[in-house]
């Protein structure tokens, strides 16, 4: 076979193009990669706060009377402090010193606490809004879902409550792992070492230019988490008072894991209608239907409830609509209007701020049953309903009024304005980059 003589110049060109397409299929990859392990990370998130509502039912079939509703109140806030400190901390850290050291410490942390909740001996959770939305909220409902499906199987093998319980929690070691040779193997963007500001970081200009979408993605979050965690976290509670006397603790688990799955349809649509109508839009909109629906259902309350598969399903909607509308879109929101620089402080004091309003909603959750029922239960639970939903239609004026929709819109603008609004201001913006870190 004759030998064919090519030039160097194409040898160069072709290599130059082999080259450009194995960069670009490393980085597709890449970034599938990123999308799955962000979405299991958040599935671990899910599944920590799931799993307390049928944990806290085994705990009350083990000591009965002694454990009160007190206790059962502040089982659930401590991990909501937890979760504040932590997000507040988290989203700080991130901005001075990147997001893979952070990562990695808040992955260790997730394990540990995961096996000691295990081990627990008494004294004596930038690409378009759907994947952003199907990678985060839609894992943190899988993560309930599975919060259900564990202890469920573990009481059909026969399991006691002593183990289902221990083991339920065990099994939230098990996501964080999944992500930790990921994160080991992240480095940080090439936007944020563009853009990062690890110091002199003029908190005062940040407020004055960023208080109102601040108040909006905070505000939405707070009444989001009001409404949510509490209606989830006590819905085996709920079901429990549905069902009648003595009910089992599998079909409290079969009920709950029913309810959990319905968690999931309001996320799917939610990541779709955000991009179709846009992110302000879906989240007000699912704030004031859910809002009418949780109106119906506590004017109706007594009555559904002796028809539990259409209560559960109205129950599940209503929890539902609210992943649909702010469950998936202050995420996004709260990822999309803020710059590089600042964006994981942001993002960390909006989801600070909505754990607050989980704590607050547990905290009152059944203190409110018992002294708007005046000592009558289902009274109780209809009328809080009802409160709720009255906090949703606020969530949906609130969303309306303060959130900017950024659906359509380059997330490198906001960078370029937030640099000149910084300059025009006496910032000297050659400290941004990573490059400037001591």
């Amino acid at each position: 076979m004759a030998d064919t003589w090519i030039p160097d110049e194409k040898v160069a060109q072709d290599v130059v193009i082999v080259s450009e397409d194995e960069k670009e299929k490393t980085v597709e990859k890449s970034s599938f990669f990123a999308i799955l392990f962000s979405g299991c990370a958040l599935m671990s998130d899910g599944y920590q706060v799931g799993v307390l509502s049928l944990v806290s039912v085994c705990l009350g079939n083990i000591y009965g009377s002694a454990y009160t509703s007190t206790m059962s109140t502040r089982l659930g806030n401590a991990l909501f402090v937890g979760i504040v400190l932590g997000q507040v901390g988290f989203g700080f850290f991130v901005d001075r010193v990147g997001r893979k050291v952070g990562l990695m410490v808040t992955t260790f942390l997730v394990i540990l606490g995961a096996a000691l909740c295990a081990g627990a001996y008494g004294a004596g959770g930038s690409v378009e809004g759907l994947l952003v939305a199907l990678a985060t909220n839609f894992m943190i409902d899988f993560g309930f879902v599975l919060a259900g499906i564990i202890p469920l199987i573990l009481a059909v093998a026969g399991c006691s409550n002593e183990v289902i319980w221990r083991v339920s929690f065990g099994f939230g070691v098990l996501p964080p792992l999944s992500v930790l040779y990921f994160r080991l193997r992240l480095k940080n963007s090439e936007i944020f070492k563009k853009n990062a500001m690890k110091k002199n970081v003029p908190y005062w200009l940040i407020f004055r230019r960023y208080w109102k979408r601040l108040l909006g993605t905070a505000g939405t979050w707070f009444l989001y988490d009001f409404i949510s965690y509490p209606f989830g976290l006590f819905s085996g509670t709920i079901i429990n008072s549905a069902i009648g006397a003595n009910p089992s603790f599998i079909q409290t688990a079969e009920w709950s894991t029913l309810l959990n799955f319905l968690y999931l349809p309001g996320a799917m649509l939610g990541a779709y209608s955000g991009d179709v109508i846009g992110r302000k839009r879906t989240m007000a909109l699912g704030f004031f239907v859910q809002g009418i629906l949780g109106i119906l259902i506590g004017i109706w309350y007594k009555d559904l409830i002796n028809i539990l598969p259409l209560f559960v399903i109205l129950y599940g909607i209503f929890l539902s609509l609210g992943e649909f509308g702010p469950g998936d879109m202050v995420i996004v929101t709260s990822s999309e209007i803020f710059p590089t620089a600042i964006r994981g402080t942001a993002y960390g004091w909006s989801a600070a701020i909505g754990k607050l309003g989980a704590i607050c909603g547990t905290s009152a959750f059944k203190p409110a049953i018992q002294n708007f029922g005046n000592g009558d239960v289902i009274l109780g639970q209809s009328r809080v309903f009802i409160l709720a939903s009255g906090i949703a239609l606020c969530g949906a004026i609130l969303a309306w009024v303060l959130i900017p929709d950024y659906s359509k819109q380059d997330l490198s603008n906001e960078d370029e304005e937030f640099k000149q609004y910084l300059l025009q201001n006496g910032y000297d913006i050659s400290l941004l980059g990573e490059h400037h870190t001591p």
